[in-house]
């Protein structure tokens, strides 16, 4: 009856929500790819929004919608592209925000890792039943598998997935002449581009220096001989003696033991290196052996007559050495000594002219590595082996 009061005001808006947040969920398709495993896309809820508006492109089918979120399966005809939702209300929808799935071929696998020399593997002399090679690859992704193919003349003989690489055991037979191994990643989506590992058949190498060694004298010769390493490419070496000697032990290693008739010996110790496909070229060395006399002396009785030996002996201290060598030649006989050093390919470095029981230093400028000493007076020879630190 005493009049209108102020007025109470509401205010009121009609607007469409705001492009929702971004989308989380896989962006890698193939782990769902052409399978029942469901992938579950999600966004924040957005103010004002009502409801949301998911598109999804050909080959994807929605099995749930939560609205803020769904589930998704993917077909064979699924292609990469984009998953789509807006929000909206009475008023409206919002903007679009997307989210892209990619379906993608796997990349091709790591490097591979083997022996490719396939002549130390096939079946040999000393080695008759050959060598496994182990080849491996490095795991990328978890939902990998690794497809391996030998070639003709090779068979997988067993196949180990690690957490982190993917390995194979390869047993190689004489029937294998040429070809690689090759690798290929495959998933759901596909197989990549295969790893390819070369393959060779490489003859061994020509062995070193023979270094010779007397062990034992008249009436019980022995001999050692001796090789540096084992020739390169070689699984085994062979050795042969002249007739009169007989090998004792070591045959297909680096060092023989030699026993000699008390007759002559005059011929060659030869040794060759042997893998599965070839006989390398011979290492000689001749050797030229006096008759044991009717009557000599040794370190430890006298015989007969008494008739001394001549040798030719090397002392060689110290070995190893880190920086110069002392050389002293013992000899019974008359005429000049010559001393060759050569290093482990053959190739002469040193040259000496001495004279028996002189003391030489030598080898101060020799680099460190592993050679051999020739001494040489008249048709006696010496090899020594010494080493520089």
């Amino acid at each position: 009856t005493c009049g209108v009061g102020p007025y109470g005001i509401f205010y009121t808006s009609a607007q469409s929500p705001v492009t929702p947040r971004p989308i989380t969920g896989p962006t890698d398709v193939c782990p769902y790819f052409n399978n029942s495993l469901e992938a579950t896309y999600s966004i924040e809820a957005v103010d004002a929004a009502s409801s949301y508006l998911w598109t999804v492109p050909e080959g994807v089918t929605i099995t749930e919608d939560l609205g803020t979120s769904i589930k998704v399966t993917f077909g064979t005809d699924f292609v990469t592209s984009a998953i789509v939702v807006r929000s909206a209300n009475g008023c409206g929808a919002s903007g679009a925000r997307s989210i892209t799935i990619n379906r993608s071929l796997p990349s091709i696998p790591s490097l591979i890792a083997g022996p490719n020399n396939t002549c130390i593997l096939i079946p040999s002399t000393g080695n008759a039943s050959g060598t496994n090679g182990i080849y491996i690859v490095k795991r990328t992704a978890a939902d990998l598998v690794y497809v391996w193919t030998v070639p003709e003349g090779a068979e997988i003989v067993s196949n180990t997935v690690g957490t982190t690489e993917d390995q194979i055991e390869v047993k190689f037979t004489n029937a294998y002449v040429a070809g690689d191994i090759t690798v290929v990643a495959q998933n759901n989506c596909g197989t990549s581009s295969p790893r390819v590992f070369k393959l060779t058949k490489l003859i061994p190498g020509t062995p070193g220096l023979i270094s010779e060694n007397m062990t034992g004298d008249c009436p019980n010769r022995i001999f050692e001989y001796s090789l540096v390493a084992t020739p390169s490419g070689s699984v085994y070496v062979e050795w042969t003696v002249p007739a009169g000697g007989t090998i004792l032990s070591g045959q297909g290693t680096t060092t023989i033991t030699v026993s000699y008739d008390n007759v002559a010996i005059a011929g060659n110790i030869s040794v060759v290196g042997i893998n599965g496909c070839r006989t390398s070229g011979a290492r000689v060395l001749a050797v030229k052996y006096a008759a044991c006399p009717l009557g000599f002396i040794t370190k430890t009785s006298t015989f007969n007559s008494g008739v001394e030996l001549e040798v030719l002996g090397a002392s060689i201290f110290p070995n190893p050495s880190t920086s110069a060598f002392r050389l002293k030649v013992s000899s019974s006989a008359k005429g000049s000594i010559q001393v060759n050093i050569y290093d482990v390919t053959g190739s002469k470095r040193q040259v000496l002219k001495i004279s028996a029981g002189e003391v030489t230093t030598f080898g101060e400028n020799l680099k460190a590595g592993v050679y051999m000493v020739e001494v040489i007076q008249g048709n006696e020879r010496k090899v020594s082996r010494i080493v520089k630190l």
